[in-house]
């Protein structure tokens, strides 16, 4: 027996372990673990919280950019820079028509501007004199719907008249155009073959509700929730406009908007809050100077 005791104690000595010895390895082990599930966690944590300011950030940038390429387009397609139907022409049934930034619409969160999103520009196929015919003979009509916004300038074939109005109606068999009567004309104009047709509507960025939107005329579209955008209206110093705009202001005073965008994550951060990103952008507008 002393001699079992013996072996079993030397056993113990030669690389056993006692019942003690055992639960402290399983302790310092469970520390170990804990430890390196802690540094786990915190990693996941940090690249998840990563990856929300990232999405956030360049979801605000892409609405900024959206809305900074069009301002830069502002009045792309409307005659205004044309002698007879300039910004505020006093001789127009209604001068409104040519602003390129709808001043009455426009607001420290809310742009309003007048564009050709499409870019597409048709051609007169024949003279029109909207004083005796609202018929349009045009080379195309199948991108024109009824309601449509429509813009004529006579600047290729030299002349210096302008004319907005709506569509009636569209005859794609005879590839003609009829226009409602309330069109807004330079006195007098008569628009030659080959004169320019262009779609141009209003084109509006508002910020309601904790939403951005983009409408042009369809009804609104969301471009982000839980956001803001705000704008500013820039003289050639960098100085704010007084709010609202005025007329006078497109010609002698705007030359650039401040957008800022803030959005927050939809996703909450690990620490409980969301994520606010916010991103500003100053956009050059194009020269609006033509008074006559």
């Amino acid at each position: 027996m002393q001699e079992d005791r013996f072996l079993l104690s030397r056993a113990v000595r030669d690389g056993g372990f006692t019942f003690l010895e055992l639960l402290v390895s399983l302790l310092l082990s469970g520390v170990v673990v804990s430890g390196l599930y802690m540094q786990l966690r915190t990693s996941i944590e940090r690249a998840r919280d990563h990856q929300i300011r990232l999405e956030t950030f360049v979801q605000a940038q892409a609405v900024a950019q959206t809305i900074a390429a069009e301002i830069r387009m502002a009045g792309n397609g409307v005659p205004f820079d044309q002698k007879n139907f300039f910004i505020g022409a006093p001789n127009l049934s209604d001068n409104t028509v040519t602003e390129p930034i709808v001043v009455s619409d426009t607001s420290a969160s809310k742009i309003a501007l007048r564009v050709n999103e499409a870019g597409e520009v048709f051609l007169l196929a024949a003279s029109f004199d909207p004083a005796s015919s609202a018929t349009i003979s045009l080379n195309d009509v199948s991108l024109l719907e009824e309601n449509d916004p429509i813009y004529i300038s006579n600047s290729v074939v030299s002349g210096d008249d302008g004319l907005y109005a709506q569509v009636a109606s569209v005859n794609s068999a005879s590839n003609t155009i009829t226009i409602d009567s309330d069109y807004v004309a330079s006195p007098g104009a008569v628009f030659a073959a080959g004169s320019t047709l262009e779609e141009v509507p209003v084109v509006t960025y508002e910020s309601v509700n904790g939403t951005i939107t983009r409408d042009s005329g369809f009804g609104p579209v969301f471009l982000a929730e839980n956001g803001t955008l705000t704008l500013e209206y820039l003289d050639i110093d960098g100085n704010a406009l007084n709010l609202p705009l005025q007329q006078t202001d497109l010609v002698n005073a705007l030359r650039s908007a401040r957008i800022t965008i803030t959005l927050s994550s939809p996703r909450k951060m690990s620490t409980g809050e969301t994520y606010a990103a916010s991103v500003s952008q100053v956009i050059g507008i194009r020269n609006l100077d033509y008074l006559f």
